[in-house]
C-alpha cells in the first residue's frame, strides 16, 4: 500500500513538472514570436505590454497592460488594453480580442471635450476572428468588431487578395499594398450617440442650428450625388446613386444603421479603385448602401420664456411639507335633549283690554 502511495505521488510529481516544463516552454516561445512581431512592424507602430501568460488548453497567449503607439521622436500613443487574447484554433486561424480598450488620459480628456461626453464612455472592445490562406496569399475577415457602447458599434467582413505574408511584414509594408486586391467587403456601422455629437457639435462651431445644419449638409451631399447621376449611362447607376442618396439623408435625419457592401465581379486592385472616377468605382465594385433609422430621440423641452424688464418675478408656491398632516379636530358633541317636564304647562295670560282711543286699561284688583 505503501509503495503504490508512493508511486502515485511520483507520477504526480512527474505529471506536474512535465506540465510545467510545456508552460515555461510555450511562454518563452510565444514570447519570442511577440517580440518578433513586434521589431518587424516596429516602423509602422510601437506594440508593448507588461505581462504575458499561456493557456495550453485554449492554445492562447494573454498579453497584459498592451500600448500601441506611433514611433516618433515623442511616441504617440493610439490607444492601450488591459488584455489581449490571441488564440489559434488553426495553423492558419487566429483570433484576436482586445479588452478595455482606451486613448491615454490626457487623450481621452481632450476628445471627451470635443464629442461632449465622459471619458468613460470612449472605453472599447474588439475582437477579431480571420483565416490565412498561403496558396492565394487571401486574408478573409470573418469578423472585425469595434463596440464602444456609449458610441457606436462598427463590424467588417470580407477577403483581400495578394497580402503580404505575415512574416514579411516590415518597412515595406507600403510597396507592398499596392498589390492588394478586393473581393468582398461588407461593413456595418451602428450608431449609439458619436454621430448626433458629431453633428452637434460642428452645428455649434458654425453658429447653425441643428436640425437645419442637417439638412444643409444632406442638401449638399445630395447635389453632389445628382452630378454623378448625370453623368450616368445605365439605369442600374442611376438607381444605385438615388439609393445612396437617399441612406445618406435617412441617416443625416436620424443617425441609426449605415451598411456598405463591395462586391466586384473580379477581385478589384486598391489601385484601380483610386485612380477611376468616383461613378466608375463604383460599378466596378457594384457598390451598395443602405440606411436604417435610429430610434427616436426624446423631444427637447422648450426654455420657459424671457420675462420682460422690470417685471416682478412671479411668487413662488410653497414647497411641499414633508412632515405629516395633523389630524382634524374632534367634532363636538351634540347637546342632550332636554328632559321632559312632569308640571303642568301654566295657561297663557289673557292680553289686557284696550281701552277707547286705542290706550290700554289699567288692570283692574281682584
Amino acid at each position: 500500500m505503501k509503495r503504490l502511495a508512493a508511486a502515485l505521488l511520483l507520477l504526480f510529481l512527474l505529471l506536474g513538472a512535465v506540465w510545467w516544463g510545456l508552460r515555461y516552454a510555450s511562454e518563452n516561445a510565444a514570447r519570442r514570436e511577440m517580440q518578433t512581431l513586434a521589431a518587424r512592424i516596429s516602423t509602422h507602430a510601437r506594440l508593448t505590454w507588461q505581462g504575458l501568460s499561456v493557456n495550453l488548453l485554449q492554445r492562447s497567449v494573454i498579453l497584459y497592460d498592451v500600448r500601441v503607439a506611433v514611433p516618433s521622436e515623442d511616441p504617440v500613443v493610439v490607444f492601450t488594453a488591459e488584455k489581449a487574447y490571441i488564440r489559434r484554433p488553426g495553423e492558419n486561424h487566429f483570433y484576436v480580442d482586445l479588452v478595455g480598450i482606451a486613448p491615454e488620459p490626457d487623450e481621452a480628456a481632450r476628445l471627451s471635450g470635443l464629442l461632449g461626453c465622459a471619458p468613460g464612455d470612449l472605453r472599447a472592445a474588439a475582437a477579431v476572428d480571420a483565416v490565412w490562406d498561403p496558396l492565394t496569399s487571401g486574408l478573409t475577415l470573418k469578423s472585425l468588431e469595434l463596440s464602444a457602447p456609449a458610441l457606436c458599434t462598427l463590424h467588417l467582413s470580407g477577403t483581400l487578395l495578394n497580402l503580404p505574408p505575415p512574416d514579411s511584414i516590415g518597412p515595406t509594408l507600403s510597396v507592398q499594398a499596392v498589390f492588394i486586391q478586393l473581393k468582398r467587403l461588407t461593413a456595418t456601422y451602428v450608431d449609439h450617440s458619436l454621430a448626433d455629437r458629431l453633428l452637434a457639435r460642428e452645428a455649434r462651431r458654425l453658429g447653425a442650428d441643428p436640425l437645419a445644419y442637417r439638412r444643409a449638409l444632406a442638401g449638399i451631399i445630395d447635389r453632389d450625388i445628382q452630378d454623378w447621376t448625370g453623368k450616368a449611362t445605365t439605369p442600374e447607376d442611376k438607381i444605385v446613386l438615388a439609393n445612396a442618396s437617399q441612406a445618406v439623408r435617412t441617416f443625416l435625419e436620424r443617425p441609426g444603421t449605415l451598411s456598405l457592401q463591395l462586391a466586384p465581379d473580379k477581385p478589384a486592385s486598391l489601385v484601380e479603385i483610386l485612380l477611376f472616377p468616383p461613378l466608375e468605382s463604383a460599378r466596378r465594385l457594384n457598390l451598395r448602401l443602405s440606411a436604417q433609422e435610429g430610434p427616436p430621440k426624446p423631444a427637447a423641452v422648450p426654455p420657459a420664456p424671457a420675462a420682460e424688464p422690470g417685471t416682478p418675478a412671479p411668487p413662488k408656491a410653497p414647497a411641499p411639507s414633508t412632515a405629516p398632516a395633523a389630524p382634524p379636530p374632534p367634532a363636538p358633541a351634540a347637546p342632550p335633549p332636554p328632559a321632559p317636564s312632569a308640571a303642568k304647562p301654566a295657561p297663557s295670560a289673557k292680553p289686557p283690554a284696550s281701552a277707547p282711543g286705542g290706550t290700554s286699561a289699567p288692570a283692574r284688583p281682584e
